[in-house]
């Protein structure tokens, strides 16, 4: 019986380290590819603006949302995501969730398909160097803290951020907003 030659302690981190290497070019080439993918996506500004007006017995309330794209892609679909203040404040218990689900690029349906996965990557929905813009009016302050930017790239990625923070939200939560949204639609 032959005894199994195992080598030298010096082979064994040699191998360790050479396994260590290639997993860590692999994962700041990931990181990398990552980072790039979201430049894109920063590079299309949003804002979301509040301004009231008293017109004697109540205010109302203007929230204007701007999009601008700066990006060298198109932008297949942007929608603005947030609570139905009116809807919600109407008293009724059924509609304590009512929320916004507006498609600023492109229209429902064709938002619809992309959440779907069915997305037409050759749309034109928002082409680089423009902007568009979508005034919301309401009886009730809304809370800005609520809102929520989807992006969906010119390659079909979908992005959500915060309104307020401008921070990215995981996928797992995104999908629980967009379906909370598409469920509360009023």
């Amino acid at each position: 019986m032959e005894s199994i030659e195992w080598g030298s302690i010096a082979d064994w981190f040699a191998a360790v380290g050479t396994v260590g290497a290639l997993f860590a070019t692999l994962y700041v080439i990931r990181s990398d590819q990552k980072s790039k993918r979201r430049q894109l996506a920063d590079q299309v500004v949003t804002t979301l603006n509040l301004a009231g007006r008293y017109n004697g017995s109540t205010t109302e309330y203007s929230l204007l949302f701007n999009v601008s794209n700066f990006s060298p892609l198109s932008v297949i679909g942007i929608a603005l995501i947030g609570p139905n203040v009116d809807v919600r404040n109407d008293g009724t218990e059924e509609h304590a969730e009512a929320m916004y689900f507006e498609a600023i690029v492109p229209d429902h349906e064709e938002m619809d398909r992309q959440l779907e996965g069915e997305a037409d990557t050759n749309a034109h929905g928002l082409p680089p160097g423009e902007s568009r813009s979508r005034t919301f009016v309401s009886t009730f302050r809304p809370p800005f803290e609520e809102f929520y930017v989807m992006i969906v790239d010119g390659q079909g990625r979908r992005w959500m951020r915060s309104t307020l923070t401008a921070e990215y939200v995981s996928g797992r939560k995104s999908k629980r907003i967009v379906q909370r949204a598409m469920d509360n639609q009023f």
